[in-house]
């Protein structure tokens, strides 16, 4: 076992061993033990002599770079020091998690959670599971975990779903995910989760809200009212193709294939940004290809996607936005003598991005277009295990299905007096 005089730019430096493990003592921290695996994982330990059974025991510290080499130093020392006095290094290690554990607040947690779990196993969740655990963590300003009991949580369950049924169902189904994780912990901070069996606070009914004809136009003309021209694209093109607002808003330079060719024009959707993991492979309607172009230009060379924030050059939208800025814009459609009835029912019931999807598979239906072929524009495609390999199935019926589309849209999206509808800005 060697014995060095560690420094950062010694342990970043460290080859590691072609199988097994390498330790290195430090020398300023006597027993202090970096391990080194041939998987790349390096790691503190203690090395240290019981006073009791006289054996030499190992003490885990902690992963580097998570505990830096002057923390682990630190806890080294104070520890070697502790067995001077008679401590039990391992007994006292206990109580300092447990004493740690028992006093996390409960946005402590959250944020625990949020980093440890869902950025490592579901991080295209993040953003959602944020969102979900905001009023929560809000509501619970100050209070340790391990003071949040199931009155709280059905009392602030019952006013989420009071105003907004399905963002509460989520809300705690998120809590609970998260409870559920915490007493998996090897020292968790609380010992029953006050989520347990606690009901979906709102009713959800399925929507089935889609686009009549002579909505289309209104909505169409109505994009240009949002406050940055990417977001009027992004809208159009899911129109357009019937995809996912997190797979258009996400849509990168390389996925794009033969844009200048109306024949051949296509986007190549991998695996790890489907829904179903599975590739998909879009036809690229002539239309849909000028607006993604439009795109890039505007967007400039410094970012690889398609659809560039303003706010945040070279970074992508966040998509959960949209449905707030469509719903405000809807709200500020002024009727004329042509559209008075389409405005009415667009504010009764307005419609969201992810009912642009739907209104795309019900359209193709009407135009004639085969049940499988729909499924297909949409990544519905089921069990088979031979679908794997056949990625380009359907891709002929596929374009000559969303090419159909497009020139519908475009026949009502033509500009004339029945048509002519102002968004209102600012609103």
């Amino acid at each position: 076992m060697a014995n060095v005089n560690l420094t950062d730019t010694y342990i970043r430096g460290l080859s590691l061993p072609a199988e097994g493990r390498l330790d290195i003592n430090d020398e300023r921290a006597p027993g202090l033990v970096l391990r080194v695996s041939s998987s790349g994982t390096k790691s503190w330990s203690l090395r240290y002599r019981d006073k009791m059974s006289g054996k030499v025991e190992r003490l885990t510290i902690g992963r580097y770079p998570a505990v830096p080499l002057a923390k682990a130093r630190e806890i080294a020392l104070k520890r070697i020091a502790g067995i001077a006095d008679g401590d039990n290094p391992r007994a006292v290690q206990r109580q300092e998690k447990a004493a740690h554990a028992a006093g996390i607040s409960f946005d402590a947690l959250a944020e625990r959670f949020l980093t440890e779990y869902v950025a490592v196993k579901r991080p295209k969740s993040l953003i959602g599971y944020r969102s979900a655990l905001a009023p929560a963590r809000k509501a619970w300003v100050g209070k340790k975990a391990r003071e949040i009991t199931r009155d709280d949580v059905l009392d602030l369950s019952e006013k989420r779903g009071a105003d907004a049924p399905i963002a509460a169902n989520r809300m705690v189904a998120v809590l609970s995910k998260l409870f559920n994780w915490t007493l998996d912990l090897r020292d968790p901070p609380v010992t029953t989760s006050p989520v347990h069996r606690i009901p979906k606070p709102g009713i959800e009914k399925a929507r089935t809200r889609t686009l009549r004809d002579d909505e289309i136009p209104i909505l169409w003309a109505a994009f240009d009212g949002f406050m940055v021209p990417e977001m009027a694209r992004i809208m159009r093109v899911l129109l357009l193709t019937g995809q996912r607002l997190s797979e258009v808003v996400g849509m990168e330079r390389d996925e794009l294939l033969d844009l200048g060719q109306p024949e051949s024009a296509r986007w190549h959707l991998p695996g790890e940004r489907t829904k179903n993991r599975r590739p998909h492979i879009v036809p690229l309607a002539p239309s849909v290809a000028s607006i993604i172009k439009a795109a890039m230009v505007a967007g400039g060379e410094e970012t690889s996607y398609v659809f560039s924030s303003r706010r945040n050059p070279g970074e992508k939208f966040d998509r959960q936005s949209f449905a707030r800025a469509m719903k405000r814009l809807i709200s500020g459609l002024k009727e004329t003598d042509y559209t008075r009835t389409a405005v009415r029912r667009l504010k009764a019931d307005p419609p969201t991005p992810h009912d642009l999807r739907r209104t795309v598979a019900t359209q193709l239906g009407a135009l004639g277009v085969r049940r499988e072929v729909i499924k297909a524009v949409l990544n519905h495609l089921e069990g088979d295990v031979t679908e794997v390999y056949a990625l380009h199935d359907h891709l002929a019926e596929k374009r000559a299905a969303l090419d159909a589309w497009a020139a519908h849209v475009e026949r009502l999206t033509q500009p004339t007096d029945t048509t002519n509808v102002v968004p209102m800005r600012g609103r």
